[in-house]
């Protein structure tokens, strides 16, 4: 599977999941942990905690949806 964008929120970057993401478009990582390996992969990586995180995206994302149907 080669999709055009891999959001992998909480993933720390185990050898499995670095298999799978290589052929990825874009890469957006989400993580506490600033020092955790897939950051290395990721072609945009928020340090953060991903219940905060993505809530606030995901509300981004709709309001701009929102204001593209007006």
């Amino acid at each position: 599977m080669s999709p055009q964008l891999n959001v992998a929120p909480g993933i720390s970057g185990a050898i499995q999941h670095r298999a799978g993401m290589q052929t990825s478009k874009s890469i957006v990582v989400v993580n506490k942990d600033p020092e955790t390996p897939i950051f290395t992969l990721a072609d945009l990586g928020v340090v953060g905690d991903l219940q905060v995180v993505l809530p606030a995206v995901t509300e981004q994302f709709r309001a701009r949806k929102g204001q593209q149907t007006q």
